[in-house]
């Protein structure tokens, strides 16, 4: 279909589709990444877009640094305030944004956003909308952010009409159940 962009949140499977020549494909990861895990990612990955924390934000540079990279990154905001979900608060996104947009390996390109969990348009709603506002106030001050990844299959449409202009489409694309 002329897709090159797809993400992954599980390493071990990310590892398995490179090793199956989808070599040709851009991946971003996706998933909650442990540190521990750090080194596989920056080496296959583009873009992740599930840092949720300075640690790990530290610990993607260094490990860029070693592999002589820069890595993209998004910060992964957890406006919902679930406490089944990881993220920075989203009182504390833009002070980090500008703690570190001088890491020397790391570009903080935006922020990754995972709508509540509930069938709530109006919670969905809220939650895209203040990710949307937090968004263009971390675009208006830094020349590096570019990117909303907010949005999923079950409520890409409400991310769309909120301002998202990234997507991580799964089982809509990939499952026949859907």
């Amino acid at each position: 279909m002329g897709f090159r962009v797809f993400g992954e949140n599980r390493m071990q499977e990310l590892k398995q589709k490179l090793n199956n020549d989808m070599t040709d494909m851009h991946w971003h990861f996706i998933g909650h990444l442990q540190t521990n895990k750090v080194r596989d990612a920056v080496r296959c990955c583009e873009m992740i877009q599930s840092v949720d924390s300075e640690k790990l934000l530290l610990t993607i540079n260094r490990e860029a640094e070693k592999q002589g990279k820069v890595t993209d990154v998004l910060l992964q905001v957890n406006i919902a305030e679930e406490e089944t979900k990881y993220g920075f608060r989203y009182d504390e996104a833009e002070d980090i944004v500008c703690k570190y947009s001088d890491l020397s390996n790391v570009r903080i390109r935006g922020i990754m956003v995972i709508g509540p969990h509930t069938d709530d348009r109006k919670r969905i709603t809220e939650v895209f909308h203040k990710g949307k506002a937090l968004f263009d106030k971390l675009e208006s001050n830094c020349h590096d952010v570019k990117y909303l990844s907010m949005g999923m299959s079950s409520d890409y449409e409400i991310a769309l009409e909120e301002g998202s202009n990234m997507l991580r489409l799964g089982r809509i694309m990939f499952d026949d159940e859907f």
